[in-house]
């Protein structure tokens, strides 16, 4: 690529670590697929997949550092909003309350990127805001209009499960970057000149 196309090392890592990370997602999504197939919840879990894909590439959340671990914390959570969840009945109400208490979980703590990506910047950070504030609305929307679709129901609790550890995503960032800030040796200055 360098040779070639005139890349720098920098575009060469860039291009590397997305192409490594569409394999690993799709790998993933494969073999989370292939286990709710086996379950009898596929329809259950692209419904899933898409509401959670769409939701958390605005907002990011928790982020694992190695593959099994991703997968592992992702399967249990979309098993949680496909399999458990939706046997506790919910009133429509209820629902959209939740639903109202998830975007002020947004509008506090989204984005929360990856350790591998830069932190965002102002624009970013709204852009980010006003994304999930109008994908949590247009569900909410929906949630009103088809209340009792047992797809509507796994959307609804994916939203809850990715609002939570968001808001969890975030302490533990501030948290870190605040003992990060304490370990950092502040060299003392001597005002008078002395």
């Amino acid at each position: 690529l360098s040779d070639e196309f005139k890349f720098t090392n920098y575009q060469i890592k860039v291009i590397r670590y997305r192409v490594l990370s569409l394999l690993a997602e799709t790998s993933k999504t494969l073999i989370m697929g292939t286990f709710f197939y086996y379950l009898g919840y596929l329809p259950e879990f692209l419904f899933a997949v898409l509401v959670l894909l769409i939701l958390r590439t605005c907002t990011g959340g928790l982020h694992m550092k190695h593959y099994s671990s991703c997968l592992l914390v992702t399967t249990a959570g979309l098993y949680t909003a496909i399999c458990i969840l939706p046997l506790i009945p919910v009133i429509t109400l209820v629902q959209l309350l939740l639903l109202l208490l998830c975007l002020a979980g947004n509008m506090y703590a989204a984005p929360v990127v990856s350790c591998y990506r830069p932190e965002p910047d102002g624009m970013s950070i709204k852009k980010s805001k006003i994304q999930a504030t109008g994908i949590i609305c247009t569900y909410a929307a929906i949630l009103y209009v088809i209340p009792e679709h047992p797809l509507i129901t796994v959307g609804f609790w994916v939203i809850i499960l990715q609002s939570a550890q968001l808001i969890v995503a975030k302490i533990l960032k501030e948290s870190q970057r605040r003992k990060q800030n304490e370990e950092v040796p502040v060299k003392e200055v001597d005002v008078y000149g002395m």
